[in-house]
This record gives C-alpha cells, structure tokens and sequence, in this order.
C-alpha cells in the first residue's frame, strides 16, 4: 500500500484513486434476493504466538474429515497465522485467494454492525463502528485462542455472500480490528472496532531535542513543538531562542505570519534583520525573529501548515492533512470522493492551533468537523470518510418502501435542539491568547479582540418561541472559521436545519439497505409518519443485526 505523502494535497488531491469502492451492482442484487441463503465469513489476522494452531487442533481430522486442520495448520510462532470462520462451512474455490481453504463453520449469523455519528450531541464530528460476532466454542476447541494467538489490534473483517460463491463475490459488512475477546464454555464473543484508535496518537508528536538552536534549550527538551494548520489568530508563539528571540509558530513550513503584537501593540513585518517594533519571517523554518527584547506577551496570527503542495485552509483539506502526515493512514484507507465533495459543501477558510497541550489527531479532527457541522470515520469497509449533517438533498442512493420496511420509529432530536431552535449561534476567529494585560497604547479595536475568546454570528426567529414554548437556543457553536460571513452562514444552515420541525426515524429494512452509509441521502415510502408520498432522509445512523438492518435517518 502506498501512502499519501507531501505531493498528494492541494487542487490535484487524491489524483490517483488507490481506494476503490467494495460494494458491487451484484453484491447489491444478492442483498435484494430475499431467498438466497446468507453465509458469512470471519477473517482474523492473528498473530501466532505458539507453534501449532490452536483452531485446528479442536478443529481436527475427527470433526471435519479430510478438510480438518488437523494434519495442515501447523503455525509458525512469531508468524500471522489467518482464522477463518464461516457460518456454513464454507471453502475457497481453486482460483481465490486464498484458494482451496476451509473457513471453519462455527460463527453465529447474529452478526451486529453499528455505524452513526457519535460526536458532539449528534450534530456533527467523528463517527465510530463497533460489530461484535460470536463464535460456537464446540468442546473447547477455542479455549486457548488468545493464548496462542496475538489477535488484539490485528485486522479482522466479516463478509457475506451465497455459500456456492467465490471468495471473491462476497462483499464487505465491516473491515476494522479486534478490540476484546471473551471466551466462554459455549460461545467466544469477539468485538471489534473500526480504525479509529489509529486517530488516538499525538497530532503534535515531534519534541524539542533541547540542543540549542531551533531545537530549544533544556527548559524545552521533550515538549511538543507547535502546529498550525490554515487561518489561525492571535497565537502564543514558543521561544526556542531567547538570545536571537527566534519564536517558533510552526513544526515545518508556513506560509505567512501577517500579523504580529508585543503586549498589544503592532510589530511592523520587515524582510531581513529586523529592528525594535519589528518582526521578520523564516516560513521555511515556521519561524519568526523579533528586532527587540518585547515587553510582554509576544502573539501573532499565522497561515499555518505549507508541507508537500503549499498551504491548505478548508476544513476537508486539513482534515486529510492530519490524516496523511500525523495519524500515518495508508491511501487504501481514505476515500477520496467524500473529502472533494465535502471541499464543496464547506469551503469556509478555517484554522486550527495546537500549541504546547498534548492533543491527539482523533481530538483536532472532531473539532475541525464539528466547527463547520460535518461528520468523519471510518466507514463500514475500513476507509475514512466524511460529509456534511445537512437536510436531505440531491440524488437519493436508494428507495425504500413498506415492502422492504419491516417498522419505523420516530426518535428525540438531540437534546441541544429537542424540540426545535429558535436560534443559533456560532463563533469565528477564535483568540487563541485572551488578554487584558495590554500596553497603554493599544487601540481599543484591538483590546477588544483580545479580552474575547470568540466572535459571534448568530441567525434566530423569535417568533418560533411563540409556537414552541420549550425551543432552545443551539450553541455557541464554537467553529474556527476565519472570517464573519461564513460564521454568518453557518448559522442561519443550522437554524434552518434545526427550526425546521425535522426528526430522526429509527427505519427497519431487510439487508437491502446493509450498502447505505452515514451521509447518504435515501426516499422512505410508508404509509405511516407521512411518509405515503416518499420523503428524502439523511442516513445518520446504519446498524446491521444478521439479516436485519436499521437506518436511522433525518427526515
């Protein structure tokens, strides 16, 4: 697999698609085919730590004849030794990989995958999957599992296709790794997790060396250096060199620092060596060099990040960024049309600033997503994805009618908006140094900006509150948009997202529905809830139990 690296952003993003979509028109036949038997696969990549196989020994000669493991599974300790379940006693025809294979037939078809958006009162950030499968432990033949295999973390995937079929036909429930494994006398209950414990790392995990230089002294040894990505204000920069007074604002390239203040008052930006009042910029180191000993708190507002192909400002764009250059995710783990299309819908200049705080990238990416009210994770085949929680608009993936539903339920709305909003708020141009010890000479635009952590746009109706006595005021969303029209527009989205009487229906389907995503627009027709004539939902939330699958949808 090849990993994006610093020439893969920018306009050309993404160029060379390495993801590729798993869900087929004859997987999507297959699901329609309410007759066809159901067969599922589980793929486990364990990690041998024994050397013999700790399946096949339970699973021998004496259970499953001359396709036992028995006399052909021998592991190799310290090697991946592939577990393979089946619910049906499935094999690989000569021509799959791997060919002629034998998946063991004792994983329940009770198989339970779970996807919505988890993040901040359900309005937006990052989504997880959770599935859970559970194994028939026949006499014990599971007992030492995890004693003879490493299989915490390793890759694990479910797939289900005809009994009859190639490997290769059958499509993808859920991709992810193992997360906990219970063995019991009767059942072994594995959980399983999508890749979003890659995103629990440190986003800012390069440190100072404390050698001098641009590496600080030893007061500085082993803390995060700073990062900025897009449109970020009145910033704390770090003193790495108190004797050239070099203040670093960026770990790598920049593009700019516009704007620089002494306790207040404004530097003027020079190329060159600069002089007292005045500050110069190395973009190259992410660096600024004031000309005197300031006077007090030294800030500034940087255009931040400008590694591989220049500087990026637009939520999707950062988003990815991080993905790529701090989480480490491969191509094959990212899909790329999603990060285009939500480029569109949210194309407001943003910016974050991490400075010397631990923060994770799983952290910076649910504020970057929640800030323009969009969604992010990894979707059910394993790739990171993400979109905008909006009214349902556009195209619809799919349609859905009473003879697919089996019920529908209408759910609460997030409690931050249930029943209705009458009004949102949302800030912009976060003060990422509040002030108040300012110089007597600052001006009092400028003194105001500092003592306020937030600007505020909001978009409201009084009037609502007339019909709904108990409507709720939605925010401060605190987004980090750079400018006040986009903060404007947000606002009046979510108002009208929220004012608009919209509700979320839990939708029961047959596994007809078990290809849709968190995103998608979809038409429910039942004759219940007002929906006779068909209405178009968002999908917020997809949850597969065997053959049954649930949407729960914005309508």
């Amino acid at each position: 697999m090849s990993m994006y690296g610093a020439d893969a952003f920018g306009e050309v993003a993404y160029g060379e698609h390495t993801y590729a979509p798993l869900d087929t028109s004859a997987f999507e036949a297959f699901l329609a085919e309410a007759e066809s038997e159901r067969c599922w696969l589980l793929e486990i990549d364990a990690f041998s730590l024994a050397a013999s196989d700790a399946a096949g020994a339970g699973y021998g000669d004496a259970g499953y004849g001359e396709l036992g493991f028995g006399d052909a599974s021998a592991g190799v300790t310290g090697g991946t030794v592939p577990q393979r379940f089946s619910t049906h006693g499935f094999i690989s025809q000569a021509d799959d990989t791997p060919a002629r294979t034998f998946y063991e037939p004792c994983l329940n078809a009770d198989v339970t995958v779970d996807r919505r958006v988890m993040g901040r009162d359900g309005i937006g950030g990052l989504t997880q999957v959770y599935a859970e499968v559970r194994l028939i432990n026949r006499a014990g033949a599971l007992d030492l599992l995890t004693r003879n295999y490493a299989v915490d973390g390793r890759r694990a995937q479910v797939l289900i296709g005809r009994q009859a079929d190639a490997r290769a036909a059958f499509g993808v429930l859920f991709t992810g790794v193992v997360e906990t494994v219970g063995i019991g006398m009767d059942v072994v209950t594995i959980k399983l997790s999508d890749g979003s414990k890659k995103l629990d790392v440190p986003i800012n995990a390069t440190t100072y060396a404390g050698t001098g230089g641009l590496e600080g002294g030893a007061d500085l040894k082993g803390k995060p250096k700073p990062l900025a990505f897009g449109h970020v204000f009145n910033v704390s920069p770090q003193l790495v060199d108190s004797v050239n007074l070099i203040y670093q604002v960026n770990d790598g390239a920049i593009y700019d620092v516009p704007n620089a203040w002494d306790r207040g008052i404004a530097l003027s930006k020079v190329v060159g060596a600069p002089a007292a009042g005045e500050y110069s910029v190395d973009t190259a180191a992410g660096t600024i060099t004031l000309g005197a000993t300031p006077a007090g708190t030294v800030t500034c507002d940087v255009q931040g990040d400008a590694s591989g192909s220049g500087y990026v400002s637009r939520t999707a764009d950062i988003v990815l960024r991080i993905l790529v250059n701090k989480a480490s995710l491969y191509s094959t783990e990212i899909e790329p049309v999603s990060f285009s299309t939500l480029n569109a819908d949210a194309p407001a200049e943003v910016g974050i600033w991490i400075g010397a705080e631990d923060r994770t990238c799983a952290a910076a990416i649910d504020e970057l997503l929640f800030g323009v009210g969009a969604f992010g994770g990894f979707n059910r085949q394993g790739a990171f994805n993400v979109g905008v929680v909006a009214a349902a608009s556009g195209t619809p993936a799919a349609t859905y009618t009473a003879q697919e539903i089996t019920g529908v339920d209408r759910d609460p709305l997030p409690p931050v908006v249930e029943p209705v909003a009458w009004r949102a708020l949302v800030g912009w141009q976060k003060n990422y140094t509040p002030q108040e010890d300012l110089a007597a000479g600052v001006t009092a635009a400028r003194r105001t900006f500092a003592a306020e952590a937030w600007r505020v746009s909001k978009h409201e109706d009084a009037s609502v509150k007339s019909r709904h006595i108990l409507a709720l005021e939605l925010g401060l969303i605190e987004a980090l948009y750079a400018q006040e029209a986009d903060a404007d527009t947000e606002a009046a989205r979510l108002f009208d997202l929220w004012s608009a009487g919209r509700a979320p229906y839990r939708v029961r389907t047959k596994l007809q529905a078990l290809t849709r995503d968190v995103g998608q627009v979809v038409v429910v027709q039942h004759p219940r809830f007002g929906f006779a004539a068909g209405i178009s939902a968002r999908v917020l939330g997809h949850r597969v139990r065997g053959t049954d699958v649930e949407l729960t949808v914005l309508a």
